[in-house]
C-alpha cells in the first residue's frame, strides 16, 4: 500500500499560507535549546475533556451511545455563532492546555459511507487557540482534516501577541496518498507541545505508524492555551457527512 507524504523537518519545510500556494520559507525563527520531548506514547495523567456541543440543534447533529459519539452535518446545518459559509457539528473541550507541557490525545474515528467529501475544507479534529481580546478568529494550530477523502494534518503558528492573517504561517505536515475507506475505523494518536517560538514538537500516529514527526514552531502566543475540538467542521457543501469517534483519551505526559 502506498503511504502518504511524511513531513519530518527540523525548523524548515513547506509553508502554506492560508488560502495560498505551497512555498519554501526561510523566515521560521530559530529554535531554543531543545527541551526533553519523549518520543512515542508515554504514561500520562488523564484529563477529562468536559465537552460542550456546537451544532445546529437538529436531532441528527450529535448523539452518544455505548461509548461512540456520532456527528452529522447536512447542508445548511450551522451553529448559531457561525456565518452562512460554514457548517458544523462539534464537541469543544472546556480544558485549556498549558505552555511547556506535552499532551497526548488518542481516539478511533470512522467516516460513514456516503458521497465523496465536496467541502473546500473540512476538519475532523482541531486543537484550537483561545483567542485573546481584540484578536479576530483564525484557523487552528493543529488539525486533522479531509482533503477530498484523504486525511491531512495541518499546523499553524504566529509569534505576535495579537495575531493577524499576515502573521500566521500554515504548514501542511502530511497528506495521505490514498482515500480513506468509508465505514473503516482508524486509530489516531497525537503527542504535542505547543510553542510558537520554535521549541514545539508534534508526533501523529495513524494505526501504529508515524505519519508526522515535526520539531519547530507550532501554536499561538496566547494568554490561555488551546483546546480540543472533535466532530465535523467544514465549508458549506451540498453533501451530508457523518463521523463517529470512540475510545477517546486525553492527558498530559507524566514526567
Amino acid at each position: 500500500m502506498k503511504l502518504g507524504r511524511l513531513y519530518t523537518p527540523t525548523l524548515c519545510g513547506a509553508i502554506l499560507l492560508c488560502c495560498g500556494n505551497g512555498q519554501v520559507s526561510s523566515d521560521i525563527p530559530g529554535a531554543k535549546a531543545q527541551t526533553a520531548f519523549k518520543r512515542g506514547w508515554q504514561k500520562m495523567t488523564d484529563i477529562p475533556l468536559n465537552f460542550a456541543q456546537q451544532n445546529s440543534l437538529h436531532p441528527w447533529g450529535f448523539s452518544s451511545r455505548n461509548g461512540v459519539d456520532r456527528y452529522e452535518v447536512r447542508s445548511g446545518d450551522r451553529w448559531s455563532k457561525d456565518d452562512n459559509v460554514r457548517e458544523r457539528s462539534e464537541s469543544a473541550s472546556r480544558f485549556r492546555m498549558e505552555a511547556g507541557k506535552t499532551y497526548q490525545l488518542e481516539y478511533s474515528v470512522m467516516i460513514e459511507p456516503g458521497l465523496p467529501n465536496a467541502a473546500q475544507w473540512l476538519a475532523l479534529t482541531q486543537m484550537q487557540s483561545t483567542f485573546d481580546e481584540g484578536e479576530t478568529g483564525h484557523s487552528p494550530p493543529l488539525s486533522l482534516e479531509l482533503k477530498g477523502d484523504r486525511f491531512r494534518v495541518t499546523a499553524r503558528y504566529s509569534i505576535p501577541r495579537i495575531s493577524t492573517q499576515a502573521d500566521i504561517r500554515t504548514l501542511t505536515l502530511y497528506t495521505d496518498s490514498v482515500n480513506m475507506k468509508r465505514g473503516h475505523w482508524y486509530k489516531f494518536r497525537y503527542i504535542v507541545r505547543f510553542d510558537p517560538f520554535g521549541d514545539g514538537h508534534l508526533i501523529v500516529m495513524q494505526d501504529g505508524r508515524t505519519i508526522v514527526d515535526y520539531h519547530g514552531p507550532i501554536g499561538f502566543n496566547d494568554v490561555r492555551g488551546p483546546y480540543v475540538k472533535m466532530g465535523v467542521y467544514r465549508a458549506s457543501a451540498a453533501n451530508d457527512m457523518a463521523v463517529r469517534f470512540s475510545n477517546i483519551r486525553f492527558g498530559v505526559q507524566t514526567p
